[in-house]
């Protein structure tokens, strides 16, 4: 983003970005990063890229990073493809390291897993403090 920066630099991850993918969580994550910019914070926003045009683009004052192409979420009986985390949390991870940007905070969902392992590592390195969040448990029988 562009200008002064104010408050604190926030990154909030979720493979699924609002209002391209509508659900509980992308909603809920959404107007989280409403409230903060809100509050006057810098807010970022890491998901898959499910926009037309560039990577990185600011809506509603909100910056949104696209760190990869949205492939299939779901195979043909309507089960999550367990590849799609893999591939997020691994191109997360080198968007987040090439990206340069300083966070004083990362907040992760949970889900899809992997981008949890990617966010550590990251915070790890950078020093950056990590929060986690859980919206859901996910049965063997999901997958």
């Amino acid at each position: 983003m562009t200008g002064k920066r104010r408050g604190l630099r926030i990154a909030l991850v979720y493979d699924r970005v609002y209002p391209w993918l509508i659900g509980g969580g992308e909603k809920s994550l959404a107007e989280l990063a409403d409230l903060l910019r809100d509050a006057g914070h810098e807010v970022h926003v890491f998901g898959m890229k499910l926009w037309n045009g560039p990577d990185r683009i600011v809506r509603d004052g909100v910056e949104l990073h696209g760190v990869m192409p949205a492939p299939a979420l779901y195979d043909e009986r309507g089960n999550r493809v367990l590849l799609q985390p893999v591939r997020f949390g691994w191109h997360l991870l080198r968007y987040l390291n090439r990206l340069g940007l300083r966070f004083d905070v990362i907040d992760c969902t949970v889900f899809p897993y992997f981008s949890v392992l990617a966010v550590w590592l990251h915070g790890a390195l950078t020093g950056t403090p990590v929060v986690l969040t859980w919206l859901e448990v996910w049965g063997r029988e999901y997958w």
